[in-house]
C-alpha cells in the first residue's frame, strides 16, 4: 500500500503541474500564424513599393519556387530576386493589397487576397494597369 500512496504523489504533482500552465488554445494559436503571415505579407509589399528585390527575396527559402504569372516557374531566393530585380529595373511600382481570408489548418496555411499592381514604366509615359505578364524576362522553367 505505501508503494501505491508513493507512485501516486508523484503522479498527482506532474498532474497539477500540466494542468496549471495555461496552453494557449488554438484559436489563440492560430491567431499568432495569421499575424506572422500578415507581418510578411505588409514586409513584402513595403519592400515591392520600395523597389527592393533583396527586401522581397528574404522572405523565401532557397528552394522555393515562384510561379508568377505568364512566366515559367522560378526555383531558388536568387531566381526570385532577379524576377523582382528586372521588373524594378523597367519599372516604377506600386502595390495595394490587403487580405480577404488568412486561414491556419492544423500545418497548412493560406491567404487569399486582393491585389492591384500598376507598374509605370522607366522607358515610356503610361502604365500596366495590372500585370500578369512581363514578356521580356529571361526565365527558364524548372
Amino acid at each position: 500500500m505505501k508503494l501505491n500512496h508513493v507512485l501516486l504523489l508523484p503522479l498527482t504533482i506532474l498532474l497539477l503541474l500540466t494542468c496549471s500552465k495555461e496552453k494557449p488554445s488554438d484559436k489563440q494559436s492560430n491567431q499568432e500564424y495569421i499575424d506572422a503571415i500578415t507581418a510578411v505579407s505588409s514586409a513584402r509589399a513595403e519592400a515591392f513599393n520600395n523597389s527592393d528585390a533583396d527586401g522581397i527575396a528574404e522572405h523565401f527559402t532557397e528552394d522555393a519556387i515562384l510561379m508568377a504569372p505568364g512566366v515559367p516557374a522560378m526555383k531558388g531566393r536568387d531566381a526570385v530576386r532577379d524576377y523582382y530585380q528586372f521588373i524594378f529595373d523597367e519599372y516604377k511600382p506600386e502595390l495595394e493589397s490587403h487580405y480577404v481570408e488568412v486561414r491556419v489548418e492544423g500545418d497548412l496555411a493560406y491567404g487569399r487576397g486582393i491585389a492591384k499592381v500598376t507598374l509605370d514604366s522607366k522607358r515610356w509615359n503610361g502604365n500596366i494597369g495590372i500585370c500578369f505578364q512581363i514578356p521580356e524576362y529571361p526565365a527558364k522553367a524548372t
